[in-house]
């Protein structure tokens, strides 16, 4: 499953052309396949996708395969003692790894994974609740 979003992000950066569409369904395809022999069924899919849909897609059938290791912002922002708008800021700038699950053009819907906290660098002295 990794490697297909790391072809679809390899498709993402190039220009958008009926084919890259097509061979965005494709990779897309093969990670639904995947996703239904674990039970899981990630969206439908057309003869056409842009490349960042299914980039989402493939991050949220990645989440959803181990919850347990992803957090939302505000349980992010509880275990470092920190406001969710803080926590926001450190995704914005780059200092706290996330991945985006909504769709392009939506709002973003981050999930931080739990490994991302300990690497933090943080601005100030803090200690977490729990980690």
């Amino acid at each position: 499953m990794k490697q297909i979003l790391k072809q679809l992000e390899e498709l993402r950066v190039t220009e958008p052309q009926e084919q890259v569409f097509i061979e965005a369904a494709h990779l897309m395809q093969d990670a639904n396949d995947i996703a239904l022999d674990h039970g899981l069924d990630i969206e439908p899919v057309g003869l056409y996708i842009t490349p960042a849909k299914a980039i989402a897609a493939v991050n949220r059938f990645l989440i959803a395969m181990e919850p347990e290791r992803f957090l939302l912002i505000k349980d992010a922002a509880k275990i470092l003692s920190v406001s969710q708008d803080k926590v926001s800021e450190w995704i914005t700038a780059n200092r706290l790894e996330a991945v985006n699950v909504a769709n392009p053009g939506k709002r973003p819907q981050y999930r931080i994974a739990k490994a991302a906290l300990r690497n933090l660098k943080p601005e100030r002295k803090y200690k977490p609740k729990y980690l």
